[in-house]
């Protein structure tokens, strides 16, 4: 149940200027205002079908981007502002922890913002599978999301 502070939110696809087939979150699991955790299903999207039953690798790095999108869109949203894009900057402190993801399994995805400023934010983001629990890659990722 998401803890969200007396928000209700809009559909996910409001708070994100991605569209699929490149969308790939499909759920907010949990809201605060320094976090949140989101879900990814890779059987339900077309992309990742193309791959058969593993995923590579660099998926995660987008899962984590997309989640800290979702984020900054509940803050726009919070606030009464439009979802603006954001641009990733950087993946920092990588750590693989799998030899791929399972496309068949739910996966978890958890970001925690852990600075901001006017014109970026940089969040320290966990990948982990959702039958298992077990850490899959963690990474601390930059966002530009000034003008």
């Amino acid at each position: 149940m998401p803890l969200l502070t007396g928000l209700e939110l809009p559909p996910i696809e409001k708070l994100v200027p991605h569209r699929a087939p490149m969308f790939f979150i499909e759920r907010v699991l949990e809201y605060t205002a320094e976090s949140l955790s989101c879900s990814v299903a890779p059987s339900r999207n077309e992309v990742c079908a193309h791959f058969g039953a593993k995923l590579p690798l660099a998926f995660g790095v987008e899962f984590m981007a997309q989640c800290a999108a979702v984020y900054a869109g509940i803050q726009a949203f919070g606030q009464g502002c439009a979802v603006q894009p954001g641009f990733l900057m950087s993946a920092r402190n990588v750590e693989i922890l799998a030899d791929c993801f399972p496309v068949n399994e739910e996966l978890l995805v958890q970001v925690k913002l852990a600075q901001t400023t006017e014109t970026a934010s940089r969040f320290d983001c966990a990948l982990y599978s959702g039958h298992t629990r077990s850490c899959l890659m963690r990474a601390t990722l930059g966002i530009f999301h000034g003008s």
